[in-house]
This record gives structure tokens, C-alpha cells and sequence, in this order.
């Protein structure tokens, strides 16, 4: 319509792959073998581009976002950030990226100002990232701490190609969890992956269509009886015996007086 009113227009493609992936595509970590489940959830990532998954405890979502970054720098040179939720996690995901992918070729944010590469995956907490971005004040029994924004930080998740999100679920949150969502909104990455074993969250369909809007729509759930019995996760029997007790029970709690 614009060209037709004498604008000159030039549509460029952005799409960096092509469609749609076959199984050898998806067999590429070095020294695993992906099962079926998780060829589909990242075959579902590639070709929505802009999602999440559900995958049960142990059903290897790591693994599905490593052969999602995998794949897509195989077609070209690809910038990738992944974002946890907690310290620890940052070190075991660096430890597991490592083994796959190489020294060179993953990377950790730390220290006040990292030289970051041009292209590899960059393995972050939300919590520094966030601070990276927006800066932060604070003050405690020293006085006031000020941390500056990191203008080259802002600079480099300009050009992050993949966004990888752990425990998506916690991007739409309340505001304890506000960073997380501003984080997101930064990065204009044109692929966008969140995994969480719990993504969805009952009765509040705004928090649910805000994940959506952030991250993208649910693409792939994983079948927990499959996870079941392939000998990954167990299910779990709880009994309650209430002994002792007159009815109305007491309202108590563990470590409470009246216990």
C-alpha cells in the first residue's frame, strides 16, 4: 500500500533459517543423543521462533536450548544470551554449555564491565543482567551504593540473535519479580525460547497472557507418563494420617507453639 503512494520501500528477509528442520538438523550436540520428545520441542522452537516450552523436571530443557542455539549457528554466526534465575545455576549451565559448545565459544557476565564476544552464548542471571542494563542504588550500613548502567552491555544485547529463558514462568511475575520482565523487554531478539516445568499458572489468565506476549506461546508440552516411563522422574504418593487431633483441627504450623 505505502509503494503505491510512491514510498520506496526495501524488504529485507530476517528470517535466519530454513524451513522446515529435519532430524539431522536436530542430532548436533556433541556426545548426546537427543530423544524424540526433545527434537520435537526444539524442531517447535525453531519453527515458531517466539515461544515456550513445558518440560517436566529432568526432561533435559537445557538440552533443548543448547541444540536450539546450536542449530541456528550453524547457519550463521549466532549471539545468544541465557538467562537463570540463581547464581549456582549460572555455573553448572556454563559448565554444561562448555562441554558441548567449547571454551570459546560460551561465556559468563561477570565483573563490573566484561568484554563480551561478538557472537557464542553469554550465560547470565536475570538479577545481573538487570543491574547491567538499569544500574542500581542502594543503601546500606556503608552508605549509598551506585552501580551505573553498562552503556557497552546495552550496546551488546542490541545485536543478541537468540534469547533463552530458564524458568520462563517468572517473566510475567508480580513486582518482586519485575527485573525478569524488563530484562525480556530489552532484548529484541528475533528468536526467543522459555522452558519451564510450570509455565502455565492457574486462574490468572492475565499473568498467562503476558508470558505469552513476553516470550512467546506455549509450542511443546512434554508427556510426563512418557518421562515416567523412561525411568526420568518418578510418581510421587502422599498420604496424610491425621492422628491426635479433635475436630475442628487447630490452626497451627509446623514450629508453631501450639504444635
Amino acid at each position: 500500500a505505502l509503494n503505491k503512494k510512491g514510498h520506496q520501500l526495501q524488504v529485507q528477509e530476517d528470517r535466519r533459517v530454513t524451513l522446515p528442520w529435519t532430524d539431522p538438523h536436530l542430532r548436533l550436540l556433541r556426545g548426546i543423543t537427543l530423544d524424540e520428545e526433545q527434537v520435537q520441542a526444539a524442531r517447535a522452537a525453531l519453527e515458531k521462533r517466539a515461544c515456550h516450552i513445558q518440560g517436566v523436571t529432568a526432561f533435559g530443557k537445557t538440552e533443548v536450548m543448547f541444540t536450539v542455539y546450536e542449530c541456528l549457528r550453524q547457519k550463521a554466526p549466532t549471539r545468544a544470551l541465557l538467562l537463570v534465575t540463581q547464581s549456582p545455576l549460572v555455573d553448572q549451565t556454563y559448565q554444561r554449555a562448555i562441554k558441548y559448545f567449547g571454551p570459546d565459544q560460551v561465556h559468563l557476565v561477570e565483573g563490573k564491565d566484561p568484554e563480551l564476544p561478538g557472537e557464542g552464548l553469554v550465560v547470565s542471571t536475570y538479577h545481573t543482567m538487570w543491574i547491567r542494563l538499569f544500574g542500581l542504588i542502594r543503601r546500606g550500613k556503608k552508605g549509598r551504593v551506585s552501580v551505573k548502567p553498562s552503556l557497552k552491555m546495552r550496546q551488546w544485547v542490541k545485536g543478541v540473535d537468540l534469547l533463552l529463558c530458564d524458568e520462563a514462568h517468572r517473566v510475567p511475575g508480580d513486582s518482586r519479580d519485575a527485573m525478569y520482565r524488563e530484562v525480556v523487554a530489552h532484548v529484541r531478539a528475533s528468536y526467543r525460547l522459555g522452558v519451564s516445568a510450570t509455565p502455565k499458572v492457574l486462574n490468572n489468565p492475565a499473568r498467562n497472557m503476558a508470558l505469552r506476549a513476553w516470550v512467546g506461546d506455549l509450542a511443546f508440552t512434554a508427556d510426563e507418563q512418557a518421562q515416567v516411563g523412561k525411568g526420568r522422574i518418578a510418581m510421587t504418593h502422599v498420604w496424610w494420617r491425621i492422628v491426635g487431633l479433635e475436630s475442628p483441627l487447630p490452626r497451627t504450623y509446623p514450629g508453631s507453639p501450639a504444635q
